[in-house]
Order: structure tokens, then C-alpha cells, then sequence
């Protein structure tokens, strides 16, 4: 196996976990942070940049567990703010969440109450939470993982036709893949602030069309996929529009 193909194997391997952790009950915390952590850990070429985040970029003076105390301590305070280097921010947000799982917090544990933002319902905190910390943090390694790529002169990530990871999802590719891309970037979309909201929908709604469409046009629809990522939202909207990227290439869409 050539490095091109461990690193698509690897960036595989990580999303689909990745999807599982997003996907995951927040009720059952701390075991959505505990995947993270082992997605993170048990890949040699993620690990190797989460250890080159904390032993070399950490700024100066971060403890997780007094930056844990804080936010439990404080009903208002939330993890933040990070550092403005990529790497510095992720090492900050690895050690918090290795922090959390250490404790085994729950997902009704008062370090997520400044999260609440309106109902305030446990749920919704452990959600906000997630979206600010979590996928913050696998936006940074993907952000890693892609350039690794192009270093390599790899257009995209994508699985290895020939090679792919066995625990891969069969319907990767699939019709209902897709649909539930689609869905979750529309619901994604409904969450945004309402200037931003209208005109990401819209996009949305265009993109689903061509989609539809027995051939769809790669013009129209890498026009839309930039439209959308150019979008100023939340690294949650980010990282599904990532995500749906990823489908299209590997399915040959793009």
C-alpha cells in the first residue's frame, strides 16, 4: 500500500466514524466523546498531528483540567475562546474532550449549561456543545487530511476503488446516502442565523434539484457546492456540505 492509499484509507476510516459520533445519542455521554477519542488515536497519521498540536503548538499557560473547572464551575461559560492557530485550537479542544471523558461527564453535567442558547434543554446543550468543540475539532483534521492530499498531488479524498476499509458502509454511494446528506444539510441550514438562513436554503433547494436530475450538471452543482461552503455558518453546516462533497466525488457526480 502506497502512502496516496493509506491517507484515503485513513481519511475514510475517520469519516465514517466521525458520521457515527455525530450521529450518536447525546444521552449516552460520555461515549459520543470516547469514539472521538479512539477515531483520533487509533489512526497513525491523526495521531501523529494531534501529538504535533499539543506538544508544539499548545498555548502557553492551556490546562484542560483548570479550563474544564471554569465551565463547570460557571453556569454562564462555555470552552473559548481557541487559539487563532488551526493547530493550537485543535490540541486545545483534544485536550478538553480527553478531559471530559477521563471524568466521564455526562451529557446533564453543568459544563454544558452555557451551551443552552434559548430552551436550554439538556439536549440542546450537549448539542451546542458538540457543534463548537466537537466538530470543530474533525473539521481541523479533515482541514489536515486534505492538505496532506494535495501535497500528494491527490485531487480529493476518496475511497481506494480496489483497496477500500473493510468496515466501510456498502451503500457509501447509494441513493439513500444521499437523501440523508441532503436532509441534513436542509436541517442544518434551518438552524442558521435568519440572514444567512434564506439564501443558504435556497441553495439547498437547487442543488436537490440538479441532483434529481437523471444527469446532473458538474457545472451547476460544484457552482452550488462553493456557494455553500462560502457560506459564513457554523462548523456543524461545514462539515455536512464536506461531507456531501465527498459523496459526489466518490460517486462520480463531480
Amino acid at each position: 500500500m502506497d502512502e496516496r492509499q493509506r491517507l484515503q484509507q485513513t481519511a475514510l476510516r475517520f469519516g465514517s466514524e466521525t458520521e457515527r459520533v455525530m450521529g450518536s445519542n447525546f444521552i449516552d455521554m460520555p461515549a459520543p466523546l470516547e469514539r472521538l477519542l479512539d477515531a483520533l488515536d487509533s489512526e497513525p497519521l491523526i495521531s501523529a498531528y494531534i501529538s504535533d498540536c499539543v506538544d508544539n503548538h499548545l498555548p502557553a499557560g492551556f490546562d484542560a483540567v483548570a479550563e474544564v473547572d471554569r465551565v463547570t464551575d460557571e453556569s454562564s461559560a462555555i470552552f473559548g475562546p481557541f487559539s487563532e492557530d488551526p493547530r493550537g485550537a485543535s490540541a486545545e479542544r483534544y485536550l478538553i474532550v480527553s478531559e471530559l471523558v477521563e471524568r466521564r461527564t455526562k451529557f446533564h453535567s453543568p459544563v454544558f449549561h452555557g451551551y443552552g442558547q434559548g430552551s436550554g434543554r439538556l439536549q440542546d446543550q450537549a448539542q451546542h456543545f458538540m457543534d463548537e468543540t466537537v466538530v470543530a475539532l474533525i473539521a481541523d483534521v479533515n482541514a489536515y487530511l486534505q492538505a496532506m492530499a494535495g501535497a500528494l498531488g491527490l485531487d480529493g479524498l476518496r475511497a481506494p476503488k480496489d483497496d477500500a476499509a473493510d468496515d466501510a458502509p456498502t451503500d457509501a454511494t447509494g441513493p439513500e446516502r444521499l437523501d440523508s446528506l441532503l436532509r441534513e444539510l436542509e436541517s442544518s441550514a434551518r438552524e442558521l442565523p435568519l440572514g444567512l438562513r434564506e439564501d443558504a436554503l435556497l441553495q439547498v433547494e437547487a442543488l436537490s434539484d440538479e441532483l434529481a436530475c437523471e444527469t446532473p450538471k458538474r457545472s451547476v452543482v460544484r457552482v452550488v457546492l462553493l456557494g455553500l461552503k462560502s457560506t459564513e455558518a457554523g462548523a456543524r453546516f461545514a462539515m455536512i456540505v464536506e461531507q456531501l462533497q465527498a459523496y459526489l466525488e466518490a460517486a462520480g457526480i463531480i
